[in-house]
């Protein structure tokens, strides 16, 4: 039975329970020690969502409501099993619906934007864009204690930059390039282009892709990947840089064609193993890596190597132009991917 340690402090002499069980899964042990005063409640609060069973009023998106109406609510159990990611927009938690068995990622966010009474994550997902096989979709939301909580599919492949770092550069099949540059290509144009208005991702990522299922390279098929996490998306066509500086594109604006660096820049670090923006060396000091890879000088992508045709080099290096102005649109990669994907 695994314990959870809880540490509280206060001038009281009152005897507290030195253990007591929360569940049959859980044990929660309490402990005073005065130095720890100030961190007591940020303590309790983690606790909250450690706890193994996790009840939510839940609202389920659904195409037929626009902003103005929000679904019902609807009461879910959750069994907590794990967290399996942690990031500067929120908490990941995987997590089972107690009732039907299913799987399903929480994800739990302190600071959010709202469109009308409907997070604008959910209202972009399930409202503005519509469905397709390489976009994550929301099941449920709520709010609890002044938190969203998104509730996603559960993709048991991991994340891109997982498989990532697992493969050695130069390993994967040029079909297997393809294939995942046509997949992310048409997400981007769903955006761009499909939905009731345009939305621009901000944040593409190796991290923000998602793999529905595990796939071993040369294992026969490919997999299907998924864009998830849209907590940077916009509905402004130009906004400030916003994503993670070595994947997005040297100008100082977040654009649809930024949008299409983080696609060439994924593209490039399957092939090479890094993104294209030059590292400075490990021995630098954190804030000279972060001014640098910032710097529009940092940005110099290689040519695929030789193992690879100059068709999909020539797409990728499309996507890379320098001047945003040059570089290819969703629904022009589209086409050209689909021309000349063998």
């Amino acid at each position: 039975m695994p314990n959870i340690w809880l540490i509280l402090s206060g001038s009281s002499d009152r005897i507290i329970s030195s253990s007591t069980i929360l569940s049959q899964h859980t044990q929660l042990i309490i402990i005073r020690y005065s130095e720890v005063e100030a961190a007591a409640l940020t303590v309790v609060t983690a606790i909250l969502f450690l706890m193994p069973q996790h009840a939510v009023s839940l609202r389920r998106p659904d195409h037929r409501h626009n902003a103005r109406s929000a679904p019902s609510a609807e009461r879910k159990v959750f069994h907590n099993i794990r967290i399996i990611g942690i990031g500067t927009q929120g908490d990941c938690w995987l997590v089972r619906d107690v009732n039907q068995g299913n799987y399903l990622v929480r994800k739990v966010l302190d600071e959010y934007r709202m469109l009308g009474q409907t997070p604008l994550e959910v209202h972009i997902l399930n409202e503005i864009l519509p469905p397709h096989h390489s976009i994550l979709r929301i099941h449920y939301w709520s709010f609890s204690h002044r938190r969203l909580e998104l509730y996603y599919d559960y993709c048991t492949g991991g994340s891109l930059d997982q498989f990532i770092s697992t493969i050695k550069p130069y390993a994967l099949s040029e079909g297997f390039l393809w294939h995942t540059f046509l997949q992310l290509a048409e997400a981007l144009e769903i955006l761009h282009y499909r939905g009731s208005r345009r939305v621009v991702h901000r944040d593409v990522k190796p991290a923000n892709i998602l793999l529905a299922s595990p796939y071993i390279p040369g294992s026969g098929g490919y997999p299907v990947f998924k864009l998830g996490d849209f907590s940077l998306a916009t509905l402004d066509p130009v906004t400030a840089s916003a994503g993670t500086a070595i994947w997005t594109g040297p100008e100082p604006d977040s654009t649809a064609q930024n949008d299409i660096w983080g696609l060439g820049a994924v593209i490039h670090a399957l092939a090479h193993g890094v993104g294209p923006v030059v590292p400075l060396p490990a021995s630098a000091p954190e804030y000279a890596r972060r001014r640098w890879n910032t710097n529009p000088y940092a940005r110099r992508p290689m040519d695929l190597p030789t193992k690879y045709s100059n068709r999909l080099n020539s797409n990728m290096m499309s996507c890379l132009e320098l001047d945003p102005r040059a570089r290819i649109s969703s629904r022009e990669l589209v086409r050209k991917l689909r021309r000349d994907k063998p």
